[in-house]
């Protein structure tokens, strides 16, 4: 017993001591954090871009090779199946940048070249309909100030980028050593991504036989249903996700086309892409539209925001859960809390991991709330292992 409290002892001596010299040195232990991170990130990337390929690559192996029984084409499959999903996403991206960074570049153009004409449309339409006379001198006050000062901005905004650029292209040992650096990166990361792909039965096999060797049998069984709650929520949501924006940015381009506004393709392109951003993302790009086509008709401009929430709602209620359905299981609240607190800790990244994150933990804590009350009636309640999808 007293060897026990010893034992005891002593882990919380080291775990205390630990702790100080981490918070004494906090400055050298977050330069080594961020020397590991730039080792490790090309794998990190490399795993990530392996599961997303894999989605592509399972569909063409079992969907349309699985089909073809033959000796030759199940030595074939894995490579051929590999390299089509690796055509086809490097495609998908590559039309994308191709369509959206002329488009981006664009309404960005327009709304610089535009705002201002929009703020001195806005400023008539307040002196035209006086409702209250306060008010509108106080809106039409702020409206004239941000019309003086939007060139200047704009100007600090130019200035900034140009630059920024300047400074990265001043250095050319700097820029030549960048590219390498992410050609580097880039060559990593995939050949690491083909690796995981190509042995991916076996990986998996040697991981659960390192924690079925290593770790009690209750801890296995807790890990391999986080994994496999975690794929099945990140599954679902990039699924979702992929989806959701080509409806949604398809839908406004028809409906700016059909209604006869300006900048059908822009917008819808940009509505497609901030789409990406849960709940969000939509009105986001939206809001962009509304500023591009009010600069040319504030009429037109306010149409378009009831047009947007009228195909949002038709497509958030009628389309996409016939499409997808609610397989990530997230309430809404919960969703626009992860949207928030994700984009605050990560920005864009953080937004879109934290959702499918947060949608894991929910998922877990409503299965161990499940498991309690159960134990609370006297009922045995197993947790289930799950499966991977690998």
């Amino acid at each position: 017993m007293e060897k026990i409290n010893t034992d005891k002892f002593l882990k919380k001596i080291i775990i205390i001591s630990i702790a100080v010299l981490i918070v004494a040195y906090i400055g050298t232990v977050l330069n080594f954090v961020r020397n590991i991170w730039d080792v490790i990130f090309p794998f990190v990337l490399g795993m990530a871009i392996a599961y997303i390929l894999n989605l592509v690559m399972r569909f063409v192996e079992e969907k349309i090779l699985g089909r073809i029984k033959t000796k030759w084409m199940d030595k074939i499959k894995r490579p051929i199946s590999i390299l089509i999903s690796l055509v086809f996403v490097i495609t998908i991206i590559a039309l994308i940048l191709y369509l959206v960074i002329p488009q981006m570049v664009n309404s960005i153009k327009i709304i610089v070249e535009s705002f201002p004409k929009l703020v001195e449309d806005a400023y008539d339409w307040l002196q035209k309909h006086p409702k209250n006379e306060v008010i509108n001198n106080f809106i039409a006050e702020r409206l004239s100030e941000i019309q003086k000062n939007w060139q200047s901005h704009a100007n600090n905004v130019w200035g900034f980028v140009k630059n920024n650029i300047g400074g990265v292209l001043g250095s050319t040992f700097d820029f030549i050593n960048g590219v390498f650096g992410t050609f580097y990166t880039i060559f990593v990361t995939l050949i690491f991504a083909i690796y995981i792909l190509s042995g991916k039965e076996r990986l998996g096999k040697e991981f659960n036989s390192v924690i079925d060797t290593y770790l009690p049998e209750k801890h296995t069984k807790r890990i391999k249903y986080f994994i496999s709650v975690m794929d099945e929520k990140f599954e679902a949501f990039i699924k979702g996700q992929v989806a959701d924006a080509i409806i949604i940015g398809t839908l406004v381009y028809l409906t700016v086309l059909i209604a006869g506004m300006p900048y059908a393709v822009t917008i819808g392109i940009v509505v497609m892409v901030t789409a990406f951003i849960p709940m969000l993302g939509a009105y986001i790009g939206g809001a962009i539209g509304f500023i591009m086509i009010a600069a040319q008709n504030i009429q037109q401009g306010l149409l378009f925001i009831l047009l947007l929430v009228i195909v949002q709602q038709l497509e958030g209620d009628l389309i996409y859960p016939r499409l997808i359905g609610n397989s990530i299981g997230l309430p809404g609240i919960w969703t626009f809390l992860a949207v928030i607190v994700g984009g605050a800790i990560a920005g864009p990244v953080g937004m879109l991991l934290f959702v499918p994150l947060s949608a894991g933990i929910y998922k877990i804590i409503e299965d161990d709330i499940e498991r309690r009350k159960e134990k609370k009636k006297g009922n045995k309640f197993e947790i289930e292992e799950g499966k991977l999808t690998l």
